[in-house]
C-alpha cells in the first residue's frame, strides 16, 4: 500500500502535470499562436486562486461569487467559458474572436479549469497599485495641471468661477499633504479627517505652514496625476477649492499600500500665508 503523504505527492505531481498541459494552450495564445496575431508579450502567470474561482464557475457560479470566495485581488478580469466536448478549447476560443483578451497585456495572470464537458479560463489583472514617478515629479505635474486649469474660467458643477491667479510650490503644504497621504494609506481609510481626528487645518499648521486661508482635496485608486487633477475637475466641490482665487500656495502629495482598499491615495493642501 503507497503511504498516504506519497500517494497526496503523486496526486499533485499529476495535476501539476495536467495544469502545465492545459496552460501550453493559452500561452501559445498570449504570445502568438493557435489562431492568435504574433505577439510579443511572455507567457501567463499561472495563479491557484483564480484555478479555483475557474472551478466555481464550472459550477454554476457567476464571476462575482467564484471571485469573492478567493483572496485574489483583482484590478481587472475576465472569463472565457466553452460547454462541450471539445478537441482543443483555445483555438475555438480564438476563432471565437477571444484573442485581444488573451493578449491584453494588463490582464497577465490565469486560471483554468477543465473537464469531459467544458473550458473555463480567467484572466486577471492583479491588484498591484503604484505610481510611475517620484513625490517631486508627480507635485510638480499636479502644480502645472492646476494652474493650466486656473488660468481661464472654469465650469464647477452648477457655478462658472473666474480664472485665479497662478499658485505657487509650498513645502511645508507638501510635508502635510504627505503624511494625511501616508495616513489614510497606513490606516485603510479615505476622510479629511485624520487617523487622528485631525483636520486639514491643524495638519497644515503642524507642518509649520502659518495660514489665514487653507483647503483640502483628497483622492484614491487613480495611479498617476493627471487622473487625480482630472478627478478633481469633475468634482464640483473638489473643482470650486481648485480654482478658489484666494489661495496662492499648494502642495500634494501621494502614497501607496497593496494591502489597503484602494491602494493610492492623494492629498493636496491649498493655503494663503498670514
Amino acid at each position: 500500500m503507497i503511504p498516504r503523504t506519497i500517494f497526496l505527492l503523486l496526486l499533485a505531481v499529476a495535476a501539476s502535470a495536467r495544469a502545465q498541459g492545459i496552460y501550453t494552450g493559452a500561452d501559445e495564445l498570449r504570445t502568438g499562436g493557435g489562431g492568435c496575431p504574433k505577439s510579443s508579450l511572455g507567457p501567463f502567470q499561472h495563479r491557484l486562486e483564480l484555478e479555483q474561482a475557474a472551478a466555481g464557475l464550472s459550477r454554476g457560479e457567476t464571476l462575482k461569487q467564484a471571485m469573492s470566495a478567493t483572496r485574489y485581488r483583482a484590478a481587472q478580469v475576465r472569463s472565457i467559458g466553452l460547454r462541450g466536448e471539445v478537441a482543443d478549447p483555445f483555438r475555438a476560443m480564438a476563432q471565437k474572436g477571444y484573442c485581444p483578451q488573451f493578449q491584453d497585456p494588463a490582464l497577465k495572470e490565469i486560471g483554468i479549469y477543465r473537464d469531459a464537458h467544458q473550458a473555463w479560463v480567467i484572466l486577471a489583472a492583479p491588484f498591484d497599485p503604484a505610481v510611475p514617478m517620484s513625490q517631486a515629479a508627480a507635485g510638480e505635474r499636479v502644480l502645472r495641471l492646476v494652474n493650466e486649469a486656473r488660468s481661464a474660467s472654469r465650469r464647477c458643477g452648477d457655478r462658472v468661477l473666474p480664472a485665479a491667479p497662478r499658485l505657487g510650490w509650498s513645502n511645508e503644504l507638501a510635508a502635510a499633504a504627505r503624511a494625511h497621504a501616508e495616513d489614510m494609506a497606513a490606516h485603510d481609510f479615505f476622510s479629511h479627517d485624520g487617523h487622528d481626528w485631525s483636520d486639514p487645518g491643524e495638519r497644515v499648521a503642524r507642518a509649520g505652514y502659518r495660514y489665514r486661508m487653507t483647503g483640502e482635496n483628497i483622492a484614491a485608486g487613480q495611479t498617476d496625476p493627471d487622473k487625480a487633477v482630472a478627478g478633481w475637475l469633475q468634482s464640483p466641490e473638489h473643482c470650486a477649492n481648485l480654482m478658489r482665487s484666494g489661495f496662492r500656495d499648494m502642495g500634494v502629495a501621494y502614497a501607496v499600500n497593496r494591502a489597503s482598499k484602494l491602494g493610492v491615495y492623494w492629498v493636496q493642501e491649498f493655503g494663503l500665508a498670514q
